[in-house]
């Protein structure tokens, strides 16, 4: 596709000429809920079971003050498909808002929904027609494991994807060049991609949940929680994170201080 080989080298000709840039594409993470069925020990932005949703109203006034020039967004919680219906109510917002450079939202969950093979094949269809075209299921680790997620949900998540819709598996480890991040992303090809959440931060649930032992096994604990706040908002583009609430801040810290509300604001006035 000439065009899509044109966006990639002006965006690879920007990137000459910045220094050590970490994030190459416009991206949005949004949490749209804190509710989680595993309450995972190492969980950073404390999933819970009676955790908060964001309100379809609220979120029709977050997706309209994001920026217009935005590339990705990634729907994520908590466990996003807690509340299947309001996850598509949202995704039909974003396909609404009509954002004219958007070329991949992805979601990120656990797979704990995926129950059978015939609801998994419905729902995944239904999200694919709101223009879903990553999976990004951050599962496959022992603190999910160990908070009652059944290995075989994720996998059979991975394996539907994979036979029933040709999705192109990821390697979660494999390190990719800025070339091959840019050509996925503006592809528009479905993706899956198989994580394990291996990463220990000190922040959220983690602070406090882990083991003595534990924490010398997972040196990252003892790491700067600034670890997780590196401010992206660079002549590359960004990489935002927005809470359930509407805050909008730099960094998957949500109990850093926001740099402002999106139910209040545009996303281009907060960081004007």
């Amino acid at each position: 596709n000439k065009a899509i080989e044109t966006r990639i080298q002006e965006r690879l000709t920007l990137l000459r000429d910045v220094e050590s840039p970490r994030h190459i594409t416009k991206e949005i993470y949004f949490a749209i809920t804190r509710r989680c069925p595993l309450e995972c020990r190492r969980c950073f932005f404390c999933g819970s079971k009676d955790g908060e949703s964001v309100d379809i109203a609220d979120a029709r006034t977050i997706i309209a003050n994001l920026p217009n020039d935005l590339e990705v967004i990634a729907l994520s919680g908590g466990e996003p498909f807690v509340d299947v219906e309001l996850l598509f109510d949202i995704l039909s917002e974003i396909r609404n808002r009509n954002f004219p450079e958007l070329s991949q939202i992805s979601i990120l969950t656990s797979g704990v929904w995926a129950t059978n093979r015939k609801y998994v094949k419905e729902t995944i269809r239904k999200l694919i027609d709101l223009g879903v075209n990553m999976f990004a299921i951050g599962a496959f680790d022992k603190w999910h494991y160990e908070a009652g997620l059944k290995k075989e949900k994720p996998g059979l998540l991975v394996e539907v994807l994979k036979e029933d819709f040709e999705a192109i598996e990821q390697n979660f480890k494999q390190s990719k060049s800025n070339e091959e991040i840019l050509r996925q992303v503006y592809s528009h090809n479905l993706y899956v991609r198989p994580m394990a959440n291996d990463l220990v931060v000190p922040v959220g649930r983690a602070m406090w949940a882990l083991k003595d032992e534990e924490k010398k096994m997972f040196p990252s604990i003892l790491s700067d929680p600034r670890f997780m706040c590196r401010k992206f908002h660079t002549s590359y583009g960004y990489a935002y994170y927005v809470n359930f609430n509407g805050e909008l801040h730099f960094c998957a810290n949500f109990s850093a201080k926001p740099l402002g509300n999106l139910k209040d604001e545009t996303f281009d006035s907060i960081l004007c």
